[in-house]
């Protein structure tokens, strides 16, 4: 049994029931409480070969590349999902929402220079919008 701290891609690709070809080039984490509306959107959005690994997170296709979507609030919930999906391979990261700015930005970059002294650099773009900004 490995401890959570040995997991390596193939490991975390395991936990997410993803294949190498499934992992997203691109992942947005998007603070909101209300998932539901979001995560159907999204479902939408992404509608080719849709996966979704768990409950808040959905994977599918956008002009032939594959991206992912999840809906989080807290920085405990957006640091378990890039965790996973960076040590699987996933290279860029996007915050979106609301919620949790500056204690998420801090929060991922803790976990991303921990998985980053022993895989290959991660990038983090931040988008941060204002809550019913893109609402009509």
């Amino acid at each position: 049994m490995k401890l959570y701290g040995d997991f390596e891609k193939e490991d975390w690709l395991n936990v997410l029931k993803l294949s190498e070809k499934e992992l997203p080039n691109a992942f947005i984490i998007h603070g909101e409480w209300g998932f539901q509306d979001n995560i159907s959107l999204w479902k939408e959005i992404l509608s080719t070969n849709v996966h979704m690994p768990k409950w808040n997170t959905v994977i599918g296709k956008f002009k032939n590349r594959n991206i992912g979507f999840a809906n989080v609030y807290g920085s405990p919930m957006a640091s378990n999902i890039v965790h996973q999906f960076a040590g699987s391979g996933t290279d860029l990261f996007i915050q979106t929402g609301y919620f949790w700015r500056l204690i998420f930005y801090y929060t991922i970059w803790r976990y991303l220079n921990c998985i980053c002294s022993t895989n290959a650099r991660r990038r983090i773009a931040l988008v941060f919008t204002r809550p019913n900004a893109c609402r009509s």
